[in-house]
């Protein structure tokens, strides 16, 4: 070849042509078929699910029960991951990126952005990227720590501090675990308005006293939020007694709690990827089939579900077969107290309250957006440090509307802290939703002989269980004897509730009055008696037991 002479001095490289590599032939980038149309789905506020080929097979179970009426009626957009990478992630495998471009994708081309992101395989953090460890990175993560937070991270947000998607992850390795997690869904999110939804357990670590009490403190804090409205929950608190490294609770009081149920379990100490500094005994034990909490763990590297070949504490709960828990939500890496405490308290306030009755992502994403305005930059990177082992759209909460109720054994009497009066006890709940409100209750009382009163008392409607006392008058004249109540939540109907169905005692409770008289059994009434010097005279006393005393008959 001729190069111009332009007058001046030029670079040239020079190469042998039998140094260049001839391309024949193009391979088509996703096996001869066109790339999906994902735009064509025009779908609203979408459920997206990235999963691997190894669960072609259960990823159509999941989308077909999110897609029922069941599971949410959600608009379902299931993308494989091997396509993804040629599609969206310029032909690198493994690589994040493609799924990020994937997420934007779709969130700017569809009528509204995503609902939820649910990665369906287990990933391996990027510093364990080697070799032997390939087999277990079925759909990647990203960053360092690793944060699957970061792949819905500052997609229109320049911040990128928080998931503008929520986004949970499956770290499955078969279709058994796909199964078997979904099935517990099912049973969860089928299990109606219960008593034990209410319930919520806190265990209370750290090595020395000074930093138990502070995270008590803490922790005392999202038990008054979660306990007030909307939620309304009944916590439990188990502190830790000791400053050794691990203390074992296993007493059967905290068994018993985990098997009657809870809807939500917090942990708040020192941790590591395969415990808390308060153990609770294997979650294979639990018999809490069908009751299963959601845990947050405020520790260190609990989270981290990214690590090859290993069954970390969150995998062990989440993937617990009819055991366990719903979810996980813990840090990968290492957990600051202060942070922790931030996020943590911004996230009771969207469950109880803010983002009450949405999916667990939403209060996610709730706590670490409010974190992100703080310049510490281990609150902000706790935002994105919490990682969800879970679906996104699981809800932790009680119901949309409340549901007072009342039973038989909860009505109790008192015939004995007044001569004069019978003390009614009354324990009502409320199993649903908690709300500031208040309500008649009616007493109706039936006397032996027939008549019957009725007493009302306007109450503050209860968040989650409380009582009231009437005290009647006994009526010595007629109530002796055998007495009977009905109660009446919400006599006039002036909530609005789920069911009215269980606001009032079935039947009658009944209470036998004693009297404290004697009555003439001989001669028996209108006997003729013969006339003589002296006549027998007997009588009993009403109550069979009542004490030896001395009686005068005029």
């Amino acid at each position: 070849m001729v190069v111009p002479n332009s007058g001046s001095q030029k670079q040239v490289i020079v190469n042998a042509g039998s140094n260049v590599i001839l391309v024949n032939t193009l391979l088509d980038v996703n096996q001869g078929q066109p790339f999906t149309d994902f735009k064509s789905t025009n779908a609203s506020n979408a459920f997206v699910i990235v999963y691997h080929p190894n669960f072609s097979t259960s990823v159509q179970a999941y989308k077909a029960y999110r897609q029922s009426s069941t599971g949410g009626s959600y608009n379902v957009i299931t993308a494989n991951i091997l396509e993804l990478y040629e599609q969206f992630g310029y032909g690198v495998n493994k690589h994040p990126q493609s799924i990020r471009n994937f997420v934007r994708f779709l969130h700017d081309s569809l009528p509204s952005p995503p609902s939820y992101l649910l990665l369906l395989g287990k990933g391996v953090a990027c510093n364990n990227l080697y070799a032997s460890s390939q087999p277990y990175n079925l759909l990647p993560t990203m960053g360092i720590p690793s944060s699957d937070n970061l792949l819905t991270a500052g997609i229109i947000n320049s911040l990128g501090t928080y998931p503008e998607i929520p986004v949970g992850r499956l770290a499955v390795l078969s279709n058994t675990e796909v199964t078997s997690y979904l099935t517990k869904v099912q049973q969860h999110e089928t299990s109606g308005i219960a008593e034990w939804k209410k319930n919520i357990l806190h265990f209370v670590g750290g090595d020395t006293p000074q930093l138990t009490g502070q995270l008590g403190i803490f922790m005392d804090t999202y038990k008054y939020i979660i306990e007030d409205t909307l939620f309304g929950a009944k916590v439990y608190t188990y502190k830790k007694n000791t400053t050794a490294p691990v203390q074992v609770q296993i007493s059967d009081s905290i068994k018993s709690a985990i098997s009657k149920g809870a809807s939500l379990i917090t942990f708040f100490g020192h941790g590591s990827n395969v415990g808390f500094d308060q153990a609770i005994d294997d979650p294979d034990t639990y018999n809490n089939s069908g009751r299963y909490p959601f845990v947050v763990a405020n520790s260190c590297y609990s989270g981290d579900i990214h690590i090859p070949s290993s069954n970390s504490i969150s995998e062990r709960f989440v993937f617990s077969n009819q055991a366990g828990s719903i979810g996980f939500l813990s840090a990968t890496s290492t957990g600051y107290i202060h942070a922790l405490n931030y996020y943590s308290y911004f996230f009771y306030q969207a469950l109880g309250s803010l983002q009450y009755g949405k999916g667990i992502g939403h209060s996610m994403k709730h706590a670490a957006i409010n974190s992100s305005i703080y310049f510490d930059k281990a609150v902000r990177y706790t935002g994105l440090d919490m990682t969800l082992h879970g679906d996104p759209s699981i809800k932790v909460y009680t119901g949309m509307q409340p549901d007072y109720s009342i039973q038989n054994s909860d009505v109790k009497f008192d015939t004995k802290k007044y001569v004069d009066s019978v003390g009614v006890f009354i324990y009502h709940k409320n199993l649903s939703l908690a709300r500031k409100d208040s309500f008649f209750v009616k007493v109706e009382r039936f006397f032996p002989n027939n008549d019957s009163a009725i007493y009302l008392k306007r109450i503050k409607a209860p968040y989650f269980q409380d009582s009231l006392k009437f005290y009647i008058p006994l009526d010595f004249t007629k109530g002796i004897g055998l007495n009977k109540f009905k109660v009446r939540l919400d006599q006039f109907n002036e909530t609005i509730e789920i069911t009215k169905g269980n606001n009032a005692t079935v039947g009658t409770v009944d209470l036998f009055i004693q009297g404290g008289d004697i009555v003439p059994v001989y001669p028996y009434k209108y006997a003729i008696v013969p006339l003589t010097s002296s006549i027998t005279l007997r009588a009993s006393t009403s109550d069979p037991f009542a004490p030896q005393t001395r009686y005068e008959i005029h």
